[in-house]
């Protein structure tokens, strides 16, 4: 039964590869670049670069609003403590230290 499935691969392999006159590129993938079909490729690929920058830019344009709202917004309901860069809250008049276990 594996020889058998060898042998089918083998013969697959010579079929693709024998028929690779049929396998060129069309016409489009290596004609001229004066082509109005090539000139309508190029303007498919900007267009589609665009979109994927718009929506990226979109996602991060986001986040960044996200953060600046919710930093405005733990100031306002907590205006007298602020989390440092260890993750412990302080208290701004320094009177006494929360320690934050993020584990």
């Amino acid at each position: 039964m594996k020889q058998r499935l060898i042998i089918i691969i083998i013969l697959c392999l010579l079929l693709i590869t024998g028929s690779s006159s049929r396998m060129m590129a069309c016409p489009v993938c290596y004609g001229s670049a004066d082509n109005s079909t090539m000139d309508a490729a190029n303007t498919a690929v900007w267009t589609l670069l665009g979109i994927t920058g718009f929506v990226l830019f979109s996602v991060v344009a986001f986040s960044f609003f996200v953060w600046k709202r919710t930093k405005r917004l733990r100031e306002q309901i907590f205006p007298d403590s602020f989390i440092d860069d260890n993750g412990i809250i302080h208290l701004k008049n320094n009177k006494g230290i929360i320690e934050w276990n993020n584990s």
